[in-house]
């Protein structure tokens, strides 16, 4: 188990154990927390702002809040209050909404009990959890089993592990088949279309390993939408400072608890969504921050549809 001990950090470092529990409109609000975490991009944009308003005159200050529809009434320390507000307000709120909707995924794999680096990992559960970054919630879901087919039989080790039955692979459909309905899923929300949209994870593995395998094993291209995700793990330790950490000890930091079994596959996913709805909230930059380093098959075409190779194509 990774501890949660925090990394050295220089003077100028905010601690973490600051931002534990605390809200968007209470970092809004703080002074003393913008200046604790004053390395955050926003926060050195609102330097840059905060700077050139406390330059303005009286004069300009009116024609600036006046453009913006907002008050323009009262004493020059009012207005430059005023004004600094509102680009503070706006652009942390603009912070969050980098994105319309963020898509969780945690797949589960077949596996054995002993560990062999050569293992033919087979996808068994597909699983997809839909942010909609702008009310900071759960709106829906995508979940499938899926049925392996180099190791048809589940290890006990795998079912005890995943929660994950015999029966339940026996009667899922085949991996290739439960992508196409993913991708018509992922194509009914206008993701990647009308709204801006990203893959997060919990970590490299479930893009870097799971689907790249998987996709290999199938004989399909790699789908496009996949090429690049947001890692949640890594994502929260650097911006608590702290070292990376399963799912349960991440809800720990905001002291909630894992809801649901932990290695199913969909409830991973939507614990995985939790934290990084806390993260956005309390005004953490969420960026596509790791990408697929080298693909086994080929990657899907721009219409993200990962077709089935052509006869004579290597996978």
């Amino acid at each position: 188990m990774e501890s949660e001990n925090t990394t050295s950090k220089n003077k100028n470092d905010y601690d973490p154990t600051w931002l534990k529990g605390t809200s968007a409109e209470e970092l809004i609000k703080s002074e003393s927390s913008t200046k604790k975490n004053f390395s955050h991009p926003v926060f050195k944009k609102l330097s840059k702002i905060n700077g050139k308003i406390n330059d303005m005159s009286l004069d300009d200050l009116v024609e600036s809040l006046d453009k913006l529809k907002l008050d323009s009434s009262g004493k020059k320390e009012v207005l430059v209050k005023r004004l600094k507000s509102y680009y503070k307000e706006s652009n942390v709120e603009a912070e969050k909404c980098k994105y319309d909707f963020i898509g969780v995924i945690d797949f589960e794999a077949t596996c054995t009990e002993v560990q062999n680096k050569n293992y033919p990992h087979e996808i068994i559960e597909f699983p997809i959890v839909l942010i909609d970054m702008k009310s900071f919630s759960i709106v829906d879901h995508f979940s499938s089993y899926c049925k392996p087919i180099i190791n048809p039989r589940l290890s006990s080790f795998c079912t005890q592990l995943t929660g994950i039955t015999q029966d339940k692979v026996d009667e899922a459909e085949d991996f290739k088949t439960v992508l196409k309905k993913a991708d018509e899923w992922i194509e009914s929300h206008e993701l990647g279309k009308k709204f801006k949209f990203a893959i997060a994870t919990d970590g490299p593995w479930d893009m870097q390993n799971f689907l790249n395998l998987q996709c290999s094993h199938s004989g399909i291209q790699y789908p496009r939408w996949a090429k690049k995700w947001i890692d949640v793990r890594k994502l929260f330790s650097n911006w608590l400072g702290v070292r990376r950490c399963n799912i349960a000890k991440m809800l720990a930091y905001y002291d909630l608890e894992f809801e649901g079994s932990q290695h199913c596959g969909l409830d991973d996913a939507q614990n995985i969504a939790r934290v990084l709805i806390h993260l956005a909230k309390d005004g953490c930059e969420i960026k596509i921050n790791d990408h697929l380093k080298k693909c086994l098959t080929q990657v899907g075409n721009k219409n993200n549809e990962p077709n089935e190779l052509e006869p004579g194509q290597s996978v």
